[in-house]
């Protein structure tokens, strides 16, 4: 696979990873958001996106904080 049609790829990876980010996040499932803001962020990452990796990782660092804060409450 040549280094063009693995770019290609990737950045299909991304859309993919976006719109499943998005559709959990609609649906409530914090846990889910977050590793597909992951996977998003190692795709982004390998097309040097590197801005755009932070930012998806601090995105799922705060929808694991928004879990932890909700299961707190559960079990307070």
């Amino acid at each position: 696979m040549g280094r063009y049609s693995l770019s290609q790829s990737f950045a299909e990876a991304i859309r993919v990873w976006q719109k499943a980010a998005q559709q959990y996040h609609t649906q409530g499932d914090r846990t889910n958001e977050a590793l597909s803001l992951s996977y998003l962020s190692l795709a982004q990452q390998e097309l040097n996106q590197w801005e755009a990796a932070k930012q998806s990782i601090e995105q799922s660092v705060t929808s694991l904080r928004a879990k932890a804060s909700e299961l707190l409450r559960i079990t307070s």
